[in-house]
C-alpha cells in the first residue's frame, strides 16, 4: 500500500487510468518475509533491519532473450531488459565485462524500456502481465510513479523525445500520451491494434503504426486528431506488412518503419510521401534507430543480414551488415561508434563501428540456450541431468552432486527405472537419436534399438524389467531393462507414439499416437484394450512431454487436450466434461500426484495449474517451468527450466501451500553449481570431474568458488535499491550464510524470524 504524508493511501483515476504515486519519505513496505518480486529466487527471505527485502542474482547469467537495449544519453552506461522482466545496467567498457545494477522491474514478463527528461528517468512497461507504467529515476534506481494503463489496453511499444517529459504508448486498442510527472494521461481510440509508436524530436507528433489495413498514422500529439493515414506499400508476398518498429530522424525530416515482412520503409514526416525501401533481411524486421546525422540508421532483423546500418540514399545495399542469429534488440551509442545488440541465441554483442570487430559479453557465456534435461527418482532422493555428455546425480534435499558419468550421448528427456539403478537418455530433436540405457553402478550405457530413431517417449513398467520406447515412423518398442533386447512391438509406423505411460499395475500401455487416437494396449497380450479420437478439443502434440496419465485405479486417464483436460475412462468409453485450464497456449502436460490427489496441468509458455480432486478446487500457479515431477508424498513437486533471474535450473514446489521451496542452479560458469534455500542460504561449488568424489559445497573454500558470480539484490527502507558482494553483505548486515540451511525440497518449519 502507497502512503501520502498523513499515512493515507495515495491512488486516484486520470482519463480512465489508475495512477500511483510513491511518496518517497515512505514508500511501499514489503511485508517481512516477503519475497522481492513474484519470480525472486529467494522466496521467504530472513528478515534483515534496515531492509524491505532482499534476494540474490547473477550478473553473470542472462539466458533469458532481452526485449530492449538502450544507451544512457551519457554514453556512460547501457540497459538490457530482457523476457523475465530483469534489467541489467551494464558499465560502457567496450568489453560487456561489468554489471553495475540489476533489478526485476516489469514484473516478469519482456517488455520496452525509453529514456526520457535527458536521461534523468527510465519508463519500462510489460508487454503482458500487470501492465504497469514504472518510472525509475536513474540516480538511485528508485521506482519514483507506478501508472497503470487501462484494462484491456494490452501495451506493444513505448516511445519519448529523449529530452521530452511525455511518453507515448501504443496498445491494443490505440495510443496513450502519458505525463508521468503529473499523471495525466490521454487516450485516442485508432480502431485497431497498434504495435510501435514514434514521437516527434519537438514533441508536437506521433505516428503509429496500425495492424488494421497496414496503416500509419500521423496524429497531433495535443489534440490526438488523427492528420494523415498513409497505407504501407507491398514489397513481398506476404499478405501482412504491418509495421513492427518505428523512429523519426534526430534532425525530425525523416520517419522509417520497419515492418513484419523484412522491409523498412522511408517517409517524408512532413509530406507523408514515402521516400524509399530497404531490405535488411528476410524476416521480420524487429528493431530500428537512427544515426545522429539523420542520414543513417541501423535495423535489427531476422534472416539473412541480422544487424546492418543503410544511408537513406543508398536503398540497394547496406553500408554494414554483420549479426549472429536473428537480432531482436540494438542501440547506436550516443558518440556513435558502437552498437550493442541481442539476438535470439541469448548473446549481448558490442559492434565496433570503426574496426568492425564484434565483441561478445563475457558475462553471459556459459549455458545452453535449451535447459538440460532433469528427472527425479521415484524414490524422491535423487535428481539426474545430463549437460555436454555428462550425467551429473545430485542429492534431491541437498542439491549437492553425488556422481557423475561421462560418454552419454546428448538428450532431451531423461527417466529414471523405478529401481533407480538405471536412467534412460532419449532425444526427439535428431533422427540420430537412439535411447541410452544407462547402469549408475557400472557406469556402462547400452542402446537398446538396433536403428537410428526420433525418440519422443519412453516409459518404464512399474516393476522396472521393460521400457517401452516410441519415435518417428516406429512401432512401440518394449525392450529389457537389463539388455535392451526388444521383445514386443506395439502398433506400426503409421501409429507413432508421441507420449507413453504404463498403468500403475503394469497390465496396461497407453499411448497418444500420431493418427490422434488413444490407445491401450494389454502389455501381456498386445492386443489393443481401449482406442479413441473422438474428442472435443484436439490434443496439444508437444512432443517431450507428458500429455497423459494414470489414475492410481488403473482404468482412468487424464489426458491434455489442446487446451482443456478430459478424464476417459477405458472400461465405459466415457468422458468428463472439458475443463480448461490454458492461458492462451496449447497445454503440454499434465502430472498426477502418486496418490491421485492431485493434478499439475502446464501449457507450452510453461504456466502451470493445480487442481485438486474436484473441479471447483483449482488455482492458478503462474510461469514456473516445465517438466513436473512428484515426490512420492504427493505434496511436493521439482519443476525445470526458469526460476526468477536464473534459467537451466529447477527448483522444488510445495503444492499444499502454494510456495517455491528451494532452487538448484546446476551449471554455472566455470562447472559451478549452487543451490539456494527459500529462506537465502546457499551452498555451492565446481564440480569435479566424472568419477571422482564430489563435494557438499558446504565449505569455505568450495563457497569461494560460486560467490563471485552472485550478488544481494536489496530493497532498502527508503525505497532504493543496492547491490551488494557476498563479503560487503555480510559486512554490511551481519548476516551470515549457513549452507547446511540450503535445501532444496525441504519444507520450511516455520516462518522466518528476524536475527
Amino acid at each position: 500500500m502507497l502512503h501520502d504524508s498523513s499515512g493515507n493511501a495515495r491512488h486516484g483515476k486520470i482519463h480512465g487510468a489508475t495512477w500511483i504515486e510513491w511518496d518517497l519519505q515512505r514508500p511501499i513496505l514489503v511485508q517481512p518475509g516477503q519475497p522481492l518480486a513474484p519470480r525472486a529466487v529467494v522466496h521467504r527471505p530472513t528478515p534483515i533491519p534496515g531492509l524491505q527485502s532482499w534476494s540474490i542474482e547473477s550478473p553473470s547469467i542472462q539466458d533469458a532473450c532481452v526485449s530492449s537495449v538502450a544507451w544512457h544519453p551519457s554514453g556512460e552506461w547501457f540497459i538490457a531488459l530482457d523476457s523475465q522482466g530483469i534489467l541489467r545496467v551494464w558499465g560502457a567498457d567496450g568489453q560487456l565485462s561489468q554489471v553495475i545494477h540489476a533489478c526485476q522491474v516489469t514484473g516478469g514478463s519482456p517488455g520496452n524500456a525509453a529514456f526520457f527528461d535527458n536521461g534523468n528517468l527510465l519508463a519500462t512497461l510489460p508487454y503482458s502481465g500487470d501492465g504497469i507504467l514504472r518510472i525509475w529515476e536513474t540516480s538511485t534506481w528508485k521506482c519514483v510513479r507506478e501508472i497503470k494503463t487501462p484494462q484491456s489496453f494490452s501495451p506493444t511499444g513505448i516511445a519519448s523525445s529523449t529530452a521530452g517529459r511525455r511518453l507515448a504508448v501504443a496498445g491494443g486498442r490505440g495510443v496513450l500520451l502519458v505525463d508521468p510527472l503529473t499523471q495525466q494521461m490521454s487516450e485516442a481510440s485508432l480502431d485497431g491494434h497498434c504495435n510501435a509508436v514514434a514521437v516527434s524530436p519537438d514533441g508536437k507528433t506521433l505516428i503509429v503504426a496500425r495492424e488494421s489495413g497496414n496503416a500509419l498514422l500521423w496524429i497531433d500529439a495535443e489534440s490526438l486528431k488523427t492528420l494523415h493515414t498513409v497505407e504501407l506499400s507491398k514489397e513481398t508476398d506476404q499478405r501482412s506488412r504491418y509495421g513492427t518498429h518505428l523512429a523519426f530522424s534526430p534532425d525530425g525530416r525523416w520517419v522509417a518503419c520497419s515492418t513484419v515482412d523484412g522491409v523498412v520503409q522511408l517517409f517524408d514526416a512532413e509530406t507523408t510521401e514515402q521516400k524509399g525501401v530497404f531490405k535488411p533481411g528476410v524476416a521480420n524486421c524487429y528493431t530500428l534507430e537512427w544515426f545522429q546525422d539523420s542520414r543513417r540508421f541501423a535495423v535489427a532483423s531476422g534472416g539473412v543480414a541480422m544487424v546492418s546500418v543503410w544511408d537513406i540514399t543508398q536503398p540497394d545495399a547496406p553500408l554494414l551488415k554483420t549479426g549472429d542469429g536473428n537480432v531482436i534488440a540494438l542501440s547506436i551509442s550516443p558518440d556513435q561508434s558502437e552498437i550493442i545488440y541481442h539476438s535470439t541465441n541469448r548473446e549481448l554483442y558490442s559492434l565496433n563501428l570503426a574496426s568492425g570487430l564484434t565483441r561478445r559479453a563475457i558475462n553471459q557465456q556459459g549455458l545452453v540456450a535449451l535447459s538440460p534435461p532433469v528427472a527425479l527418482s521415484q524414490q524422491g532422493d535423487r535428481l539426474a541431468d545430463l549437460h555436454r555428455g555428462v550425467l551429473t546425480v545430485w542429492d534431491s534435499e541437498t542439491g549437492q552432486p553425488l556422481q557423475r558419468l561421462g560418454g552419454v550421448p546428448d538428450s532431451t528427456r531423461l527417466s529414471w527405472s523405478p529401481s533407480g539403478q538405471q536412467i534412460v537418455a532419449s532425444n526427439w530433436n535428431t533422427a540420430e537419436g537412439k535411447p541410452s540405457l544407462v547402469q549408475l553402478d557400472s557406469g556402462e550405457t547400452i542402446q537398446p534399438t538396433n536403428q537410428p530413431r526420433m525418440v519422443w517417449s519412453t516409459a518404464w513398467s512399474p516393476d522396472g524389467k521393460w521400457l517401452a520406447i516410441g519415435g518417428k515412423d516406429q512401432p512401440i518398442e518394449i525392450v529389457t531393462a537389463q539388455t535392451g533386447e526388444v521383445v514386443r512391438q506395439f502398433g506400426d509406423e503409421s501409429k507413432s507414439a508421441f507420449s507413453l505411460v504404463w498403468s500403475p499395475d503394469g497390465e496396461s500401455l497407453a499411448a497418444w499416437t500420431m493418427d490422434r487416437f488413444v490407445r491401450v494396449w494389454n502389455t501381456a497380450t498386445g492386443t489393443v484394450k481401449a482406442e479413441e479420437n473422438q474428442f472435443a478439443d484436439p490434443p496439444g502434440m508437444y512432443f517431450n512431454y507428458q500429455l497423459l496419465d494414470w489414475y492410481p485405479d488403473n482404468r482412468r486417464l487424464c489426458l491434455a487436450l489442446f487446451t482443456n483436460v478430459t478424464i476417459w475412462d477405458i472400461e465405459t468409453g466415457e468422458q468428463s466434461p472439458l475443463e480448461h485450464f490454458s492461458s492462451g497456449g496449447s497445454l503440454a502436460g499434465v502430472s498426477l500426484a502418486p496418490d491421485g490427489s492431485s493434478l499439475l496441468v502446464y501449457d507450452g509458455g510453461g504456466r502451470y495449474f493445480w487442481r485438486g480432486a474436484t473441479t471447483d478446487n483449482r488455482k492458478s500457479l503462474g510461469p514456473l517451468g516445465s517438466n513436473p515431477a512428484w515426490h512420492p508424498d504427493s505434496r511436493r513437486a521439482i519443476v525445470n527450466r526458469t526460476s526468477g533471474i536464473f534459467t537451466a535450473s529447477s527448483f522444488g514446489y510445495d503444492t499444499s501451500t502454494f510456495e517455491k521451496l528451494g532452487t538448484s542452479l546446476r551449471h554455472f560458469p566455470g562447472g559451478g553449481w549452487i543451490v539456494i534455500g527459500p529462506e537465502g542460504h546457499y551452498r555451492g561449488g565446481v564440480l569435479s570431474a566424472p568419477g571422482q568424489p564430489q563435494g557438499s559445497g558446504t565449505t569455505p573454500e568450495e563457497l569461494a568458488k560460486i560467490e563471485r558470480h552472485i550478488v544481494y539484490t536489496t530493497l532498502n527502507e527508503d525505497g532504493t535499491r543496492s547491490l551488494y558482494t557476498p563479503a560487503e553483505f555480510r559486512a554490511t548486515f551481519n548476516w551470515q550464510n549457513d549452507p547446511n540451511k540450503a535445501t532444496l525440497l525441504t519444507v520450511p518449519s516455520s516462518p522466518p524470524t528476524p536475527p
